[in-house]
């Protein structure tokens, strides 16, 4: 059986997930993005992303 540990969720779902209770999240660690840049920063944080169009800008935040 594979089991999740980790899942990725929008920040405006955060006050839903809180209202789980923690024994019913099955030891899931959550974590609450805004943008899609922060997800890919999670998945490669040793890739520099190109300065174009402002993308580092927002890779450095």
């Amino acid at each position: 059986m594979i089991q999740a540990k980790y899942i990725i969720l929008p920040k405006a779902m955060e006050h839903d997930w809180n209202q789980i209770k923690e024994e019913e999240r099955g030891g899931i660690k959550a974590y609450f993005v805004e943008y899609y840049i922060e997800i890919f920063k999670m998945l490669f944080p040793r890739y520099r992303l190109p300065d174009f169009n402002g993308a580092s800008d927002l890779a450095t935040n």
